[in-house]
């Protein structure tokens, strides 16, 4: 099993040229309910906006973008474990863990296998009453020690861990952490999955632009505006089994200060103007595509991808009164035909690792800022003499803290993610047992 990912920096100007280096996607399964729920619904286009809200910008998805990826950018498991004898000792001491975690806003552990993680107050509602945060995933645990009418396990694996790593790695690395405890995987099941595309479009996404091109089964519409420059667009409702955003994803990441290593994925220096399709899909959907196993969904994900960009919603011009007949954008035709990626096997292309957050300089602007307004509070208009104060004043900060246990459990958070050969140094003593008692088969 691979992750798949697919890198270029090629420039699309003729659709036709695409068409013809990418292969067809699969056949879309008929019958298959849109976001109302409703099996066979009609695509309806979306009504003209008589002005634009947002800036000026000539179409520039029609005549240039740049395609820079498509890949998988969040996936959630559901788990059933079956735990051993050793369960009542380790639920109990899961417990004493949530308990301090709630005083110290998280506890800083490790496995046997010296693989720090975080135990978190908060657990999943409604099955999940423990939250386990390791580098690479979020792991919850409800108090039961086998699975009944639905998973006692729920995973949530990192973006990072998905783009840079294997989900096959990723899921032996849980059944030994697992196995640490007495835990088993015995089946997995797909509970929700976010595909994705990139792309360079200079000049952005303009909100009259995608209302004016929408052809869509979903009506319900929301977008983010900033000074009147679209960053978010949403068809679909938060809870509707499939949901589509498209949003300004280098914004997004200079804004939060961290994914910059984003720009090793992209192969760019400049995430100015980078925009993302992302298909939010959840259960319901994955079921009437008839996926529940990773198996089948590396089976079905191209045909579940032409659905999505093809049947559920798509960008026309409007030269033709049947929607169906209208001329797909050139930009949303490379969209639909982006997907064919997942249907190839393959093998993901690694990076090493890298400081996966803003670059030091990032920070270093923020410390300057704070630097000046200490400063100013306290009347002192030598740089050094600033820095000095403020520099004794940390260091008191920190003086009655754990500021190594703080940086790690920040780290973990963060999502930064063990290097294969730290993690394999951790895990080598435990994968000959665990791979001969057959636990990871048809994972």
């Amino acid at each position: 099993m691979n992750n798949k990912h697919f890198c270029t920096n090629e420039t699309n100007t003729t659709s036709p040229q695409n068409a013809a280096r990418i292969q067809t996607v699969p056949a879309d399964p008929s019958g298959f309910a849109g976001s109302t729920g409703t099996p066979d619904g009609t695509a309806e286009p979306s009504p003209s906006m008589a002005s634009s809200v947002t800036r000026h910008a000539q179409n520039p998805l029609s005549d240039n973008f740049q395609f820079l990826v498509s890949g998988i950018d969040s996936l959630d498991l559901g788990l059933n474990i079956l735990w051993n004898h050793k369960w009542p000792d380790f639920r109990a001491y899961l417990d004493q863990k949530k308990q301090e975690a709630m005083e110290k806003n998280g506890v800083l552990d490790r496995t046997p296998h010296e693989v720090e993680f975080v135990h978190l107050p908060t657990g999943k509602a409604p099955n999940y009453r423990y939250h386990l945060h390791f580098p690479e995933y979020h792991l919850y645990l409800s108090i039961s020690d086998k699975a009944h009418k639905s998973p006692n396990g729920y995973l949530s694996i990192n973006s990072e861990a998905l783009w840079k790593g294997s989900i096959s790695h990723l899921l032996e690395s849980v059944g030994i952490d697992l196995h640490h405890y007495g835990g088993t995987i015995e089946r997995i099941q797909i509970s929700r999955v976010d595909l994705c595309a990139d792309y360079r479009i200079p000049g952005g996404i303009t909100l009259d632009f995608l209302e004016r091109h929408r052809v869509s089964r979903a009506n319900e519409t929301t977008f983010h505006l900033r000074h009147n420059i679209l960053e978010t667009y949403y068809v679909g409702s938060p809870s509707a089994p499939v949901r589509l955003r498209i949003y300004d994803k280098g914004k997004e990441i200079q804004a939060k200060g961290t994914k910059f290593w984003f720009t090793d994925i992209w192969k760019v220096d400049d995430i100015t103007d980078v925009w993302r399709v992302e298909f939010q899909m959840r259960r319901p959907l994955l079921r009437q595509f008839q996926i529940n196993t990773l198996e089948e969904f590396w089976q079905k994900i191209g045909g579940v991808w032409s659905y999505l960009t093809s049947e559920w919603i798509s960008f026309r011009h409007a030269d033709n009164d049947r929607t169906a007949r209208r001329t797909v954008l050139p930009w949303w035709e490379h969209v639909q035909q982006a997907g064919n990626i997942f249907n190839t096997s393959g093998s993901v292309q690694r990076y090493s690792q890298d400081d996966m957050l803003a670059p030091v300089e990032w920070y270093v602007s923020h410390v300057a800022g704070c630097l000046a307004s200490v400063a100013a509070r306290m009347n002192i208009e030598d740089c050094r003499e600033a820095v000095k104060v403020l520099g004794d004043n940390l260091e008191g900060h920190w003086k009655e803290k754990d500021f190594r246990s703080e940086v790690k459990k920040r780290s973990i958070r963060l999502g930064r993610v063990a290097s294969k050969d730290e993690r394999e140094n951790h895990e080598e003593a435990s994968s000959v047992e665990l791979t001969s008692r057959g636990i990871y088969e048809n994972m």
